[in-house]
């Protein structure tokens, strides 16, 4: 029984290995004849009468993949209609069978545009080498698309056969032949091709440079550094720049040896580019002329010296200064700055008394910069005299060198620097020093019997900048001094940090009778937000002084306690305007069921700026009642009230919004369809959904905006072709671009792509769209630079993704 077993059970398998197969057969024969019968039906429609049947035909053929296609299709590149052969074209292209190389070349003599730039970049697919001699007769190409074309296939066969005649192209008249062109030299990689790259170079061309390095980063910096000496202004000029984009430092020495160039634009792009690769090897000072009779040589050669930041060359800036002329002064007083170099502080100290007032500006800020204690002295002396302007520097620089004698010299000048410079100045400055150096000083200037109310005043605003909580005790101490003005800015400044220490003598300066401190005090509890202020700030609702009882209610919306409904609700039926938009936006804040029919009350009052403030309100309260009160009001047929009302309905989230709000994309008022295409963007579903797509042909370009962000919102990639259309609406441009930024994914990336690269003014929002999109956009970038390899931007923003 068991040897039968043994020997059944093979006998099965193999049986069952048998139908298996026989189905899988059968299975695969009728997807094969499937295929097949697929295939010569388009076969048939390439001989059809109808041009549009025979192009349908021959796009669909080169998607099959079947190299049964090759023969017909070569056929069709003679076809009597232009679009036909252009199909034809790209199909064989996709086939990529060398079979199709002579037909395909043939095919770029023909008179069509269209056709050729099809035929060059088929050949590039095939990469068969037979066609590298009628690709390169097409570099002389009238048409600049179809010599693109051609150095794009010949790009796929790069040979040493081709250097010469692409380096022809580098003079070509369109600018991204030329680039490809060199591009493509690089990538073959020959030398010969470094000098004409060389030569072709504009300083606006910068992404010649990079195949030049391909080729040979060292031949090219010998080639740039023989033509700084050339005979021609232009060529010295373009290779001081491109030295300094090469981004290395083996260069200083042969741009320092063009600082004395005769030619200004040369000595421009010199400095430009020794500020760009800053080389930190030693200057021979003795080799640089700042004798030229040329005072514009002068200037040039001391501004150069300064970006190279090396000290031996600080006695030659400093007899420089002796120079009659204010710009050469300024300039020298920025490179010694930027040296750091203590000898260079007596001659700067000098400056201090220069006549030129942007002189003696630029010379505190050095002597910051170099920051040792002799600098920190004369600075500190500049604090104490009654140059203003002066100070506002000096208090800068005194603030950059961060140790216990500047800040002394700050903390001295307390009260004794006039003008708003001053007054943001102080605090900046010491606040860079850190509130653990600043505080102690600071407050014993506060706290003082010496110091001047100014100073005081000045003491605050540091301890403001501070935002410690250390500088809370001070400051209620602050409350009671005798000096108004000093009491009012502690309170102001209390609140703003939002000190609940400070809340009960807040409270006494608001029981007060000085309604300059009451204000201060109501303000300030509405920043804190304390419920101890509940009561006080309720009495105060109907106070005489509107400043007082509108922020009172302010306070209470702040605070956030249902015991200030009531209260609050009466405030609506104020004389006072301020008071009852105040009361209505508190008791948003409260968010208080009983506050709902009093603000639709307020609703149908003709006071635009309350009844506005009562929908916003009504929008944060939410709840059936609101939401049933918003939809009536959006119905009544008062175009502002719907606009309000449409709103207030987008921030209440109730789905039973979606219908009226619909309704209302076809309302007369544009105003009203733009707040109902905003408002929809805050809910899902389908009918919203297609409400969004209609209100996007709507004539109104407001309409048009807020239905764009609205899908955005959405995030529903259906939505993706449509914005990827809106980008042709010049007043909906920019939120097409947020929006397709907001859906993402690889189908919106593809869309900004293919828009954006074909309207390069708008580079810059397609930059900031696809990186927001992130990973997704890869594969459309990278297609990008199969077709613009030289493309920055493209390449920085893969380089950024990846």
């Amino acid at each position: 029984m068991k040897l039968k077993a043994f020997i059944g059970f093979p006998c099965l398998h193999a049986m069952l290995m048998l139908l298996s197969f026989v189905f899988l057969s059968a299975c695969n024969s009728r997807g094969s004849d499937e295929k097949s019968m697929a295939l010569d039906a388009k076969l048939a429609d390439l001989r059809a009468l109808n041009q549009e049947t025979r192009k349908s035909a021959a796009e669909a053929l080169g998607g099959m993949g079947d190299c049964r296609a090759v023969g017909p299709l070569i056929n069709a590149l003679g076809d009597s209609d232009y679009s036909v052969r252009h199909a034809a074209a790209v199909a064989l292209g996709k086939l990529k069978d060398a079979r199709a190389t002579e037909a395909l070349a043939k095919a770029l003599g023909s008179f069509d545009n269209e056709v050729k730039k099809a035929a060059a970049k088929a050949l590039g697919d095939i990469a068969d080498r037979r066609a590298v001699g009628p690709l390169m007769k097409r570099l002389r190409d009238v048409n600049a698309d179809v010599r693109y074309a051609a150095i794009l296939a010949l790009r796929k066969m790069k040979n040493a056969a081709m250097v010469e005649p692409l380096s022809n192209m580098l003079s070509d008249k369109d600018d991204e032949v030329r680039m490809l062109a060199a591009w493509t030299l690089g990538e073959i990689g020959d030398a010969r091709a470094i000098g004409p790259i060389v030569k072709a170079l504009t300083r606006r061309g910068s992404s010649m440079l990079e195949p030049i390095v391909m080729i040979d980063r060292t031949k090219a910096i010998q080639v740039l550094e023989g033509q700084l000496k050339s005979d021609d202004p232009r060529s010295r000029e373009i290779a001081a720049w491109a030295l300094g984009q090469m981004g290395g430092t083996g260069e200083v020495q042969a741009l320092l040896d063009s600082l004395n160039d005769g030619c200004r634009d040369v000595r421009s792009a010199v400095i430009e580019s020794l500020e760009k690769i800053r080389g930190s090897r030693p200057i021979d000072s003795h080799a640089i002329s700042l004798k030229d009779e040329d005072g514009s040589v002068r200037m040039d050669v001391v501004l150069a010296l300064g970006m190279m930041g090396d000290s031996n060359v600080t006695d030659v800036l400093i007899a420089a200064l002796e120079d009659g002329s204010e710009q050469t002064r300024i300039l020298v007083i920025e490179a010694l700055g930027k040296l750091k170099d203590p000898k260079a502080v007596d001659s700067l100290a000098r400056m201090l008394d220069d006549q030129s007032r942007e002189v003696r500006r630029r010379a505190a800020k050095a002597l910051g910069e170099i920051g040792d204690a002799k600098a920190i002295e004369l600075l500190a002396r500049v604090m104490q005299g009654k140059d203003q302007q002066l100070k506002v520097s000096t208090g800068r620089a005194l603030g950059e060198i961060r140790n216990s004698r500047s800040l002394d010299a700050l903390v001295a000048a307390f009260g004794k620097c006039e003008g708003r410079g001053m007054q943001s100045i102080l605090p900046e400055a010491l606040k860079k020093m850190g509130a653990d150096a600043v505080l102690g000083p600071v407050v014993r200037v506060l706290l003082s019997k010496e110091s001047s109310a100014s100073g005081k005043i000045d003491a605050i605003e540091v301890l403001k900048a501070m935002d410690d909580a250390r500088a809370v005790e001070p400051l209620i101490e602050a409350l009671s001094f005798e000096d108004r003005d000093i009491r009012e800015y502690a309170g102001r400044v209390l609140g703003i940090m939002g000190s609940r220490e400070a809340v009960e003598p807040l409270l006494g300066l608001l029981a007060g009778e000085d309604s300059h401190l009451r204000r201060m005090a109501v303000r300030a509890l509405e920043e804190i937000g304390d419920s101890r202020a509940l009561r006080p700030l309720i009495e105060v609702l109907g106070d005489e002084d509107s400043w007082v009882s509108e922020g009172a209610a302010r306070a209470l919306g702040n605070i956030r306690d249902s015991s200030a409904v009531e209260p609050l609700v009466r405030a609506l039926h104020a004389d006072d305007s301020n008071l009852r938009k105040a009361a209505a936006r508190a008791l948003g804040e409260i968010g208080d069921r009983r506050a709902v029919q009093p603000l639709l009350g307020i609703l149908v009052r003709k006071d635009m700026e309350v009844q506005f403030a009562a929908s916003e309100a009504l929008g944060k309260i939410k709840g059936q009642e609101a939401v049933d009160g918003l939809i009536e009001a959006l119905g009544r047929g008062d175009p502002d009230l719907a606009e309000m009302a449409a709103r207030a309905l987008a921030e209440t989230g109730d789905s039973r919004a979606v219908g009226p709000l619909a309704r209302a994309l076809a309302d007369q008022d544009e105003h009203v369809r733009a707040a109902a295409a905003g408002a929809l963007g805050r809910y899902k579903g389908e009918m919203a959904f297609l409400a969004l797509i209609n209100a996007t042909m709507d004539k109104n370009p407001e309409v048009r905006d807020m239905a764009v962000i609205s899908l955005g919102k959405f995030g529903d990639e259906r939505a993706v072709g449509l914005l990827a259309r809106m980008l042709d609406d010049e007043y909906c441009r920019t939120y097409a671009f947020d929006a397709l930024s907001e859906i993402g994914g690889a189908t919106a990336a593809e869309h900004l792509v293919e828009y954006n690269w074909s309207n390069r003014a708008w580079k810059g929002p397609a930059f900031d769209a696809l990186l927001k999109i992130g990973k997704p956009s890869l594969p459309a970038l990278r297609r990008v630079l199969e077709h613009v390899p030289f493309d920055r931007l493209v390449r920085e923003i893969i380089s950024r993704l990846e």
